[in-house]
């Protein structure tokens, strides 16, 4: 038991003492109605969820989950409604979900 103990503890101890670390991402930005347009006849995918994002240094600014059901693709997209911009923030494959968990 007291070897469990101790493993469980290291385990939690290197949790907690994660280092940060950077990485480089592809973020595609264009005019809102571009990129949606883009979305919606490329990849056939439709706003499945949607919601603003709580920061008071990015006000007007909504994050939308893209889903085809027929391609199995997803896309995460950030909107500046007032500046008329939406960026592809990320974007997958062979999408699987379970709605209601």
């Amino acid at each position: 038991m007291e070897k469990y103990l101790v493993a469980l503890l290291i385990c939690m101890s290197s949790m907690v003492h994660a280092e940060p670390f950077e990485t480089k991402l592809t973020v595609v930005c264009d005019k809102t109605e571009t990129m949606f347009n883009k979305l919606k006849k490329e990849y056939g995918e439709s706003i499945s969820i949607y919601a603003e994002q709580p920061s008071e240094k990015t006000p007007d600014v909504l994050v939308s989950v893209w889903l085809s059901e027929e391609g199995g693709t997803i896309s995460v997209v950030e909107t500046h409604i007032k500046h008329n911009i939406s960026c592809l923030i990320s974007a997958g494959k062979n999408v699987n979900y379970k709605v209601g968990a």
